[in-house]
């Protein structure tokens, strides 16, 4: 069964306010999210050893409260106008919008809600769609919609509970059907970070240790040089050593990805390793923008040494789960290279007058121009220069994929896929 529909930002408010209400994971993360205006804010006073200021912790409070609204803003701001074509069957949903196209198993849809306004669909990963009422020809269809539905899930539960000899059915099998053992699939950026956050917590124990067997045994004879000796083992040679030896870190491990060389297929070198990790501390984390651009889904330190982060093992994953190449998009189709080059940089200088600005306005002159600040233009520059760099991120990302203004993707000539 097939529909066709433009989506409006209320209908995106309205799929929120109802995960809000219908889901308890997706208020968890929100509370998770809620939490990262309050370490921007306490942070650096806590790190500084200094008890946070009044308005410190009222910034800190007022932001957390406000981020679900700000979420819900850039959610109807961010809502997909072209004309939406979905249709249902018993392997899932396919889904086309403008030149976009998607399939969900029903494995990945956590519930089906009717309200009288919307037939709301919530997947497994928070995302779903939110299927206004005109989006049907008639309450008869809607019904028909409903009811197809529900029987196509229903199918889907008995199948993957009791697979025949001749099909198993799990839950990859409609977006892993296609691939096999040598697929080369590509780590996602929750990966990496992943990787990244157990790697530093690895390091911070190993840290900690050495700090506790300092004031334990700290006055014996040479222990100075052994302490600094494994500190600069954990802090330089770690990573570098595990990538050569192994091709991943604890942390590479845990997320199921590993560091591949791509002359050989294999580990990397040592020269390789270090190199990578060299540059990987140098640039930080902006070294990670480029994974949302380039074809193999590789940070400025992988491409720099021609290595990519590769998963493990897709026998049990989703689709979400890892990256395949990217597909170049038909010639004429994206603009040249130098166009969405020169509508970055204006788009980026649009944002660096914006900085200066928002500097002026809530920022004293005192500050701006003697450097004379108070503990709330500390926290005012702090917070407008994440802005800025959020928005430099975007900028970069969604211009490169020709979706900025000036820029953008051209329409292709064909018609619409028919499914």
């Amino acid at each position: 069964m097939r529909i066709e529909y433009v989506a409006h930002p209320e209908d995106v408010g309205a799929f929120y306010t109802h995960c809000w209400r219908r889901s308890g994971y997706f208020r968890r993360r929100m509370a998770l999210f809620a939490l990262i205006p309050v370490f921007i804010f306490l942070a650096p006073p806590l790190l500084g050893h200094r008890t946070p200021t009044v308005f410190e912790l009222g910034a800190a409070l007022a932001f957390a409260l406000l981020s679900p609204v700000l979420v819900l803003l850039i959610a109807r701001w961010r809502t997909k106008r072209d004309r939406r074509v979905l249709e249902i069957g018993h392997e899932g949903i396919t889904t086309t919008i403008g030149h976009l196209l998607a399939s969900i198993p029903w494995s990945r849809v956590a519930a089906v809600d009717v309200t009288p306004e919307h037939v709301f669909i919530l997947g497994t990963n928070l995302n779903g769609f939110a299927i206004p009422q005109r989006a049907f020809g008639s309450e008869a269809e809607r019904a028909e919609f409903i009811q197809n539905v529900n029987e196509y899930r229903t199918n889907a539960d008995r199948s993957d509970n009791g697979p025949s000899p001749s099909h198993e059915a799990t839950a990859n099998d409609h977006t892993m059907r296609d691939l096999d053992a040598t697929t080369v699939a590509y780590a996602t950026f929750n990966r990496r970070v992943r990787a990244l956050l157990i790697d530093t917590a690895v390091i911070a124990v190993g840290l900690v240790v050495l700090v506790i067997a300092d004031s334990a045994w700290g006055d014996l004879p040479g222990i100075g040089r052994v302490e600094l000796v494994l500190i600069v083992v954990l802090l330089v040679f770690y990573e570098p050593i595990f990538v050569w030896r192994r091709g991943a870190t604890i942390g590479h491990a845990a997320a199921r990805v590993r560091v591949v060389a791509d002359a050989t297929g294999r580990n990397p070198t040592l020269v390789q390793a270090f190199g990578r990790y060299l540059l990987k501390c140098i640039l930080g984390l902006p070294s990670f923008i480029t994974v949302a651009l380039t074809r193999r889904h590789q940070a400025v330190h992988d491409a720099l040494t021609r290595t990519t982060v590769r998963v493990l093992d897709l026998g049990d994953m989703k689709a979400t789960d890892f990256h395949l190449e990217r597909v170049a998009l038909p010639p004429g189709q994206l603009p040249s290279a130098g166009r969405r080059l020169l509508v970055i940089g204006l788009y980026l200088f649009a944002a660096f007058i914006a900085l200066g600005v928002a500097s002026t306005a809530f920022v004293s002159s005192d500050c701006v121009d003697a450097r004379r600040c108070t503990s709330p233009d500390h926290l005012r520059e702090q917070v407008i220069l994440i802005a800025w760099l959020a928005a430099s991120l975007v900028i970069i990302v969604a211009g490169w994929r020709g979706r900025l203004f000036g820029s953008r993707l051209r329409r292709p000539d064909a018609a619409p896929l028919e499914m």
